[in-house]
């Protein structure tokens, strides 16, 4: 192990670079939450380690978050956990740091709020029932939060509101959803609806 990692350090000082390494951790590494990967060596024989973790729903699905621990740092401090969420791009997408001050269980639950709110959203459009986002009798954090599946976001009613609120502005903002005006001219509404891939270019 030191013999390669040795290697790879030559490789590093020929090219001006660093050398970043991929290890599979052992089930042991995953359950003790160290990251390991068999033998130690791994972790003595470098100057830094980071251990990259995902976040699952209830249901057992992905929800795109990531933890990244930093385990060594021969050369600086130890930094703080860094919370990372998938985002799209086109057909590609990339890993991006959730907003400073977040964690992991703040940024699960921020995204399953978001989930909740776009299933509900499409389950109402294809039932013909529109919401929109002016408080009143058609108002989408207030419907949404009456729904079975919103009931674990929090312990009342009135938090899973806020929950669905925050959900909706996080929505609007990222652009994944829009108001859309329908109805005669003369006197039109307007609906919350999903941006479909694509277009917005």
């Amino acid at each position: 192990m030191r013999q390669f990692i040795g290697l790879l350090r030559g490789l590093a000082i020929a090219g001006n670079s660093a050398v970043l390494i991929a290890v599979h951790p052992s089930l042991t590494g995953i359950t003790t939450g160290t990251g390991l990967s068999g033998s130690t060596a791994w972790h003595n024989s470098v100057r830094a380690r980071a251990y990259l973790t995902s976040e699952s729903a209830e249901d057992g699905t992905d929800t795109g978050l990531r933890q990244l621990d930093f385990k060594k740092n021969n050369y600086g401090p130890i930094s703080t956990s860094v919370t990372l969420q998938w985002e799209a791009i086109g057909k590609a997408g990339v890993y991006l740091p959730v907003s400073s001050g977040s964690s992991l269980d703040k940024a699960a639950a921020d995204t399953k709020a978001e989930h909740v709110f776009l299933d509900l959203l499409r389950r109402y459009d294809q039932q013909g029932r529109n919401v929109g986002h002016k408080v009143g009798p058609s108002y989408a954090p207030a419907l949404f939060a009456k729904e079975d599946v919103a009931q674990k976001l929090a312990a009342k009613g009135q938090n899973r509101r806020k929950a669905l609120e925050a959900a909706m502005n996080r929505l609007f903002a990222a652009k994944k959803i829009k108001v859309e005006n329908y109805g005669k001219p003369s006197r039109p509404n307007n609906k919350i609806v999903e941006i479909e891939h694509g277009e917005n270019g």
